[in-house]
């Protein structure tokens, strides 16, 4: 009987085990899907920063050389002509067109920069959220466990009540009957 119980109990205790080491594996591949979306998500995010400063840089470039173009020219040049117009003649205008470009540049690596701490904000709250749900999960396991168990001993309990009473009463109907046949050979 009691081996009986221990039996039960180590396979209730196998069973919550391989659950718990599901439950982990589940949560580390959940883990590993997160990271590999968040890298492809600010990959993305960065190659579009990258590709959306660079056409505002370009815009700006342009801009500026055909406003320089048009103010130092007395007449108004043909499209093709202010296509062809790509160096700028004045040395401040370099200087200019390379302080944009070191601002667009800060101002990419800045906004690359908050992007990437709210994501890692994001996935961090992410892993904190399954941790949560991975414990409570465990949490319901051991208890379905402990009450399975505990169900289980006290139906065992109940039985073994049940038996010694069967046994007691069982022996007093045999002192009834001992009693008896000596009080007849007496």
């Amino acid at each position: 009987e009691l081996e009986k119980r221990m039996k039960i109990c180590l396979d209730l205790e196998t069973r919550e085990r391989e659950e718990r080491g599901r439950l982990e594996e589940q949560r580390d591949v959940d883990k590993g899907l997160f990271e590999a979306e968040k890298e492809k998500i600010v990959k993305e995010l960065t190659e579009q920063l990258h590709h959306d400063h660079r056409l505002e840089i370009e815009a700006v470039r342009s801009r500026f050389i055909r406003v320089m173009a048009t103010a130092s020219m007395e007449r108004s040049p043909s499209e093709c002509s202010l296509e062809k117009i790509e160096k700028p003649v004045d040395p401040d205008i370099c200087e200019a067109i390379a302080q944009v470009k070191a601002d667009m540049i800060v101002e990419k690596e800045r906004a690359v920069s908050v992007e990437r701490q709210k994501w890692q904000m994001k996935m961090e709250q992410e892993i904190h959220q399954i941790k949560l749900h991975t414990e409570a999960e465990k949490q319901i396991w051991f208890n379905e466990a402990m009450r399975r168990i505990l169900v289980e001993k006290d139906r065992q309990i109940e039985g073994l009540r049940d038996r010694t009473l069967s046994l007691e009463a069982e022996c007093q109907k045999y002192q009834n009957t001992i009693n008896r046949l000596t009080a007849t050979s007496g």
